[in-house]
């Protein structure tokens, strides 16, 4: 028996888990939330914690709850799933972000439209659309493969994909989200 073969059952091992990426994840959000808060609070008034302008920190705790509850349904997703559903949700996302451009429905902030608000909800369907952006260039790849070195389909196939979801973020200014 080797060194490392008594600890075969303790192994922190799931099908599909990449453990070195958590962590690292949750390094960067608890680094985040350390910076968050100190951002946030006011020095120099006594007890830190009492002192501490908690409304940021509540905030950004909700949303690392609301994307970490997210990340858990996108993994126990089947990949055939969002093969099957990728052109629609990449249609979807288009029609999102041409949306923001209805005065109902869209915000202005500072002079871009990039916000939809919804129930008191706000959000920027750039952010859908990155995600998008990875199901619909990971379905053409498995679609097109070898075909993928023509000219037809690796620039043209992937060309119109990335243009459906980059013109729309033009027209709204959003040119972060468009590199």
């Amino acid at each position: 028996m080797t060194r490392f073969e008594e600890f075969d059952d303790f192994r922190l091992s799931a099908p599909g888990v990449d453990w070195e990426t958590i962590f690292c994840v949750v390094a960067l959000l608890a680094f985040g939330t350390v910076m968050v808060f100190s951002a946030t609070s006011s020095s120099g008034a006594g007890d830190a914690l009492a002192a501490a302008n908690t409304g940021e920190l509540k905030r950004h705790l909700a949303s690392i709850g609301l994307a970490g509850a997210a990340a858990l349904v996108v993994y126990r997703v089947p990949l055939s799933f969002w093969f099957r559903w990728s052109g629609i949700i990449g249609g979807l996302c288009i029609i999102l972000l041409c949306i923001v451009f209805l005065p109902v429905v869209g915000k202005s902030v500072n002079g871009a439209r990039r916000w939809i608000n919804l129930a008191g909800i706000q959000f920027q369907p750039s952010e859908i659309a990155k995600f998008t952006m990875i199901l619909l260039f990971a379905r053409l790849t498995r679609l097109y493969g070898q075909d993928a070195k023509t000219f037809r389909h690796g620039v043209l196939g992937f060309g119109l994909a990335l243009m459906g979801i980059l013109v729309p973020l033009a027209l709204e200014k959003h040119l972060s989200a468009i590199m």
